[in-house]
Formats: structure tokens, C-alpha cells, sequence
């Protein structure tokens, strides 16, 4: 079955990106998203989501509007304004004899913008450009570009939205219009085409699930007769069993307290809603009031997944049970699953930069891989011992020794102080240097 690419985006970008696409009617299907305003992304993105394999949009702003609003499981790229896109606007503005001294632009990066003037061998004076990260509206970013033309900062615009072409238009602004070409929606769609393969090929991955149910010796001796306990293993069964068909996988057990799913990973991976939720184990609580941990793992064999799946069930385990931690081919481990101080990291580190930062601190290279972990997942790279201890699941204690080991390795500063509580005193805040 080919690939099916949902192209989206403003209606004359859309009509453009259709030409390219039926370059590639033998290798991907297409399905046409177009709008005539930014605010119908969202609608057009919910309406199509099972519908296509990957969404292509036909800027950045599309693609900004959807993936800040939606949590979307499918890649999701868009055509760049740079290169062939940003000659032919200076080659239309020089045609049209307007001198490029001062120009203001929108979306396209100032990086973009000089490195083309470089190469075409254009010196201007100023250089102008509102990029933004999210949704913009339309009139404010008209009226940033005739501010700018009315107070002879510049004597021309260059926009990519067409409402804000048209008004400036209105205005008597010189205003020119940065369309993404043909090279550069090809390049888009070959790269849309690579990650979707990439991604089905994925979801087509071998995928193990190791259920344990915890402190299973306990719960047993509350039970006064041995049907009882038959009956608590029926009715778990009937869940794992009901769990097992959600996911078109096939359901084993080995002992009293230990059950194995086979499936994909496509399977595990929608049914837990890109891996932010456990509901398996929500079920198991919710119904027969004992915990369960988790380890699930990918492979290229069954052997392979089933062992990733065990390292899984083990940090599960070590947390205390209850939980779940997933374990990738290439040896990643993400958990605990739904988690707030869930973490994606390395534990089998081959990175030549992290083991020799593990050498010069003093510290576990898993640690440094989890370090970094929390600065990505945070936003941030400033940190106390508590919230340090949280993430790595350790004592202050050993926070604080951690803490004491970056800063004489000059991989940390103490950069303040924050108050704990009304009673506490004022934990020491740091910053990581990793």
C-alpha cells in the first residue's frame, strides 16, 4: 500500500504543490488541504488525521499553528521559504528597478536572508524580519511592514502570507510575495516520503509487553481459599486478554504473576497515545485493585524485543512497581510511561563526548544521559537538588553529592537560591553546564 502525503496550506500554495506531487503518483497518494484562511489548519489536520500517513505543509505557518495546537502522531514537515524561493523575490524587486537597500521580510530566518544576499552579491543597508514560532495575525504583520515603509526604513516588502500581501497591496506598500517553488516542494515531498516509510517500517516492528503483577506473594495471603485466587487470575486474564486484542497481539503466560503480549509497535504506540498513557494498568487497578509493572520493548526479533522488554520490567521494578518503562532497539529508555518526570535516555552509551564528561566528573554516563534528559524536557538548564531527585528518582541526598561533583568539575554553577516552604530553608539553585 503507497504512502498517502496530506498536503496543506493556502489555496494557490496547495495548486502549486499538486503540480509537483503527480511527479510521484508511482511511490505515494495524495489528499489536498486547502485553505482560505490559516484558521481552518486545525479543523482540516482533526478532519484527516486517519486519513494520511504524513502531513506536508506548505509553510511555516501551517505547520506552527497545527503542531502547537495538536499533538499529532504522524510526521508533519513544510516547505521552507529559503534559497530558490528567496532569489526569485530579489530577482522580481531588482527587475522592477526598486533599490535593495532596506527590506523588510516575515517568517524567512535573517540567517536565510544574509546568506542569499552573499551569494548573490547584494549589499543592503537593513535587514528587517518578524519570525515568529506561532500564529500570527494577519493585519499585525501587515502593519509591521508598512510602519516600516511609511518611516523610510524601507522600499519594500517581502511577505509569505497572501491576506497580508493583499493588504499591504491596499496600502501602496511595494509589496512582493515569497511563494515556495518547485524545487523546494520536491525536496519536501522526498523527504515526506523517506520519514513515512521510515515510520511505517516502525510501526511494523516487532513489540513485546511484560506484564507483572506486583507483591503477588502478598495478595495471595489475603484471600482465604485457593478459588478465590483463581478467580483474581481469571478476571486479570480477561483484561490482558481484552488488552491483547486492542492491540491485535497474542497473549502467553508463564507462572502465576508474569503474562507476555506480542504485537507491533504501531499497535502500542497508538493504543498509548504516543506512549504518554498506561492503559492497561489504569484498567488493572481500576478493576481488580492490585498494581502491575510494565516492561515493553522493540526488537527486530522476537528474542531481541523480549529482551528489551525484560530491562524494561526491571526499571519498572526498581521504581517501585506500578509502572512502565519502554526500551528501543537502539537500546533508549523512555519511563515511566505517562509519567511528569518521565524521561527518554541512553543505557548503553557509546557516546565518546558523554563517557569522557563520566570520566572527568566522577559520575555514571547513564546519569549525564538522564542530566540532559531533564534540561530538554524542562526547557531549561537550571535546577535544584529536590526537583533533581525527582527526575532521577534518588535521594536529595545523592542529589546533592551529584550536584557537588558538576560544580568541582566545572560542569555546574550555583547561580542562587529559592525559597522551599514557609518553614524550610532556601534550596540552592544550580546551573548545569552538560
Amino acid at each position: 500500500m503507497k504512502l498517502r502525503l496530506g498536503l496543506l496550506g493556502a489555496q494557490d500554495s496547495v495548486r502549486k504543490m499538486k503540480e509537483v506531487a503527480e511527479e510521484y503518483s508511482d511511490r505515494a497518494d495524495f489528499v489536498y488541504l486547502p485553505y482560505k484562511n490559516k484558521s481552518e489548519t486545525v479543523r482540516l489536520v482533526q478532519e484527516n488525521m486517519d486519513n494520511v500517513d504524513v502531513f506536508v505543509f506548505s509553510g511555516k505557518v501551517p505547520y506552527n499553528i497545527a503542531t502547537k495546537n495538536l499533538d499529532i502522531p504522524k510526521p508533519c514537515l513544510y516547505v521552507p521559504h529559503t534559497g530558490t524561493c528567496i532569489y526569485k523575490v530579489l530577482w522580481k524587486i531588482k527587475e522592477d528597478g526598486i533599490p535593495i537597500t532596506g527590506i523588510s521580510f516575515d517568517t524567512i530566518e535573517k540567517r536565510e536572508i544574509e546568506e542569499t544576499l552573499e551569494e548573490l552579491g547584494i549589499e543592503m543597508n537593513q535587514i528587517y524580519t518578524n519570525v515568529y514560532e506561532g500564529d500570527i495575525d494577519y493585519d499585525e504583520l501587515a502593519e509591521y511592514h508598512y510602519d516600516l515603509w511609511r518611516e523610510g526604513k524601507t522600499t519594500a516588502a517581502v511577505t509569505c502570507l497572501f491576506t497580508t500581501f493583499a493588504k499591504l497591496k491596499k496600502f501602496g506598500v511595494p509589496v512582493y510575495r515569497a511563494t515556495i517553488t518547485k524545487s523546494l516542494i520536491r525536496r519536501t515531498i522526498d523527504n515526506a516520503i523517506y520519514e513515512g516509510t521510515g515510520k511505517r517500517l516502525k510501526a511494523n516492528q516487532i513489540a513485546v509487553l511484560i506484564a507483572d503483577i506486583d507483591n503477588f506473594s502478598k495478595i495471595i495471603k489475603n484471600y482465604v481459599s485457593e478459588y478465590e485466587i483463581q478467580r483474581l487470575k481469571i478476571r486479570l486474564h480477561e483484561i490482558l486478554l481484552n488488552y491483547a486484542q486492542s492491540v491485535q497481539g497474542a497473549l502467553f503466560s508463564f507462572g502465576g504473576d508474569e503474562y507476555l503480549i506480542f504485537t507491533t509497535r504501531g499497535a502500542l504506540e497508538h493504543i498509548t497515545g504516543g506512549y504518554k498513557a498506561t492503559p492497561l494498568l489504569k484498567s488493572v487497578k481500576d478493576n481488580l485493585e492490585i498494581e502491575l509493572s510494565c516492561g515493553i520493548g522493540f526488537g527486530k526479533t522476537a528474542y531481541e524485543a523480549e529482551v528489551n522488554a525484560r530491562i524494561g520490567l526491571q526499571y519498572a521494578k526498581d521504581r517501585g512497581g506500578g509502572c512502565a518503562f519502554l526500551v528501543s532497539d537502539e537500546r533508549h529508555i523512555m519511563g515511566p510511561i505517562g509519567a511528569e518526570n518521565s524521561l527518554t535516555y541512553s543505557i548503553c552509551n557509546n557516546n565518546r563526548d558523554i563517557l569522557e564528561l563520566s570520566e572527568k566528573i566522577g559520575i555514571s554516563s547513564v546519569y549525564i544521559s538522564k542530566l540532559r534528559s531533564i534540561m530538554n524536557e524542562i526547557g531549561e538548564n537550571t535546577i535544584n537538588s529536590k526537583d533533581m531527585a525527582y527526575y532521577l528518582n534518588i535521594t536529595e541526598r545523592s542529589s546533592r553529592r551529584i550536584l557537588g561533583l558538576l560544580c568541582e568539575s566545572g560542569y555546574a554553577d550555583e547561580v542562587g537560591e529559592e525559597k522551599a516552604s514557609n518553614r524550610g530553608r532556601p534550596r540552592k539553585v544550580y546551573r548545569l553546564k552538560l
